[in-house]
């Protein structure tokens, strides 16, 4: 835990339950704050689950965006700097795997061009992610070490992404930070779930909501105040107008 922070070059932060609220929307605060980092000149990045994220980060002046759970990188104006995915073999054999641990499973399949849903094999396209809904954790563990893959549980649901081996948050961070050309000991990243702790402990400063998971406030340096709170939005402003920057309890 550093306790202070240092200059920031690059600001990373998760979406649903960090600065959007339940019902998707910003506040006035969060957008203000994020033109502010941009008329200061740092870039920020969105680090995400969602697929379309293009217009929202024009609205907030985001410059760059991780998508689909770290799988794919992109800029503002949707141009790809880097992805991974899963072959279309691989894609088949667990869409499969999923229909037979629960044959009523809700899939959705984010692809380059497309969020697909309902989709069944044969599927024809690479998966950025698979996105399904399990019964039990130890079926989705099972399919991972099947694939070789890793398999990430979204907080308070029985949804379970999916993801190429060797890609996540903190992977998308690290490649966006080495494009950049800035080290992550400048990097600042902000989340709220445990699929964040990565690009947190990556990060030079690691900032969780305090409404965040208990695990994803043990691995940061800072926790800021609730999203719904503008925790993150106070947080920046703060470090912008150089005023003491305090941990919440």
């Amino acid at each position: 835990m550093s306790g202070a922070a240092g200059k920031i070059s690059l600001v990373i932060t998760d979406l649903d339950g960090t600065i959007l609220r339940p019902d998707g929307s910003f506040s006035e605060a969060t957008r203000q704050a994020f033109w502010h980092l941009k008329a200061a000149g740092i870039p920020a990045a969105f680090a995400t689950a969602r697929f379309h994220t293009r217009e929202l980060a024009q609205k907030l002046g985001v410059s760059y965006m991780i998508r689909t759970d770290g799988t794919l990188i992109s800029d503002a104006a949707g141009r790809v700097l880097h992805c991974w995915d899963f072959s279309e073999e691989e894609t088949d054999g667990m869409l499969r795997e999923i229909y037979r641990k629960n044959p009523h499973a809700d899939i959705a399949v984010p692809t380059l061009e497309e969020v697909c849903r309902g989709c069944r094999p044969p599927f024809h396209k690479k998966a950025l992610k698979i996105v399904a809904t399990l019964q039990k954790e130890g079926d989705a563990l099972e399919i991972a070490e099947a694939f070789g893959c890793r398999a990430v549980r979204y907080r308070g649901e029985d949804r379970y992404s999916f993801l190429p081996a060797g890609a996540g948050k903190e992977e998308a961070v690290r490649a966006l930070a080495k494009v950049l050309k800035i080290p992550l000991s400048r990097a600042a990243a902000f989340g709220d779930d445990t699929g964040d702790i990565g690009m947190l402990r990556a990060c030079g400063l690691g900032i969780a909501v305090a409404d965040a998971a208990r695990e994803v406030k043990a691995a940061a340096d800072f926790v800021c105040g609730a999203c719904l709170e503008d925790g993150v939005a106070k947080w920046v402003e703060a470090y912008l107008s150089g005023k003491p920057i305090h941990v919440v309890s």
